[in-house]
């Protein structure tokens, strides 16, 4: 159960990974989020992240990528990058990435097929300046694509493990600070350990 993070060496540092930095950095960055918990707690991280990052934050599921007509998902890969590029310093949080990244076989769509590759590209025509972040979340990493995994697009990873009684306590504290309440917050922590964060909302 854990949730983890990748982006290439000379990306990270320069947007500030390793220099201090941010995501407005001015970097051509490519990261991705990638997690093993539970499916719910992938959609608790975007609204962090943008809420923390005080860029334009662009989120699509990879669900919505997926279409019965081949081309639709790739046009709408390069769009959502066009819209990001066009403000950046900007971050691309895609959710669900495995709907369109699962590894490529002879039971591979071709239009699943075709919006990877055009993700594929899209990460690969990256520039310095161009000062976008990619993120990206999955409870399925063992099905991604090796290419997705290569040096220069997610080949970083930062784990982020489940929260902590601390964290509980804090967390149960701010969803019950606007209602009227007798619970024993910390008692409640205790009994919620192995819980993620939407399981405690």
């Amino acid at each position: 159960n854990q949730q983890t993070c990748r982006a290439s060496g000379e990306d990270r540092r320069r947007a500030g990974s390793e220099g201090g930095g941010g995501a407005d950095s001015g970097a051509g960055a490519a990261v991705c989020a990638l997690g093993e918990l539970p499916a719910a707690q992938g959609h608790r991280q975007h609204p962090a992240v943008a809420g923390g990052a005080d860029v334009p934050f662009f989120y699509q599921s990879g669900a919505t990528f997926v279409n019965i007509y081949v081309g639709m998902g790739a046009k709408r890969v390069s769009t959502l990058f066009q819209m990001a590029k066009k403000n950046a310093p900007s971050i691309i949080f895609i959710d669900e990435i495995d709907a369109i990244g699962k590894s490529r076989g002879a039971k591979q769509s071709d239009e699943r097929e075709a919006t990877l590759n055009q993700l594929l590209t899209e990460m690969d025509g990256f520039e310095d300046s161009s000062g976008v972040i990619v993120i990206a979340a999955t409870n399925k990493i063992d099905v991604l694509d090796d290419a997705l995994l290569r040096a220069g697009r997610f080949d970083r990873r930062i784990f982020l493990s489940l929260p902590n009684i601390d964290e509980r306590i804090k967390t149960l504290e701010l969803y019950l600070s606007k209602k009227s309440h007798n619970v024993d917050v910390i008692e409640l922590a205790k009994m919620s350990i192995g819980f993620n964060f939407a399981s405690i909302s």
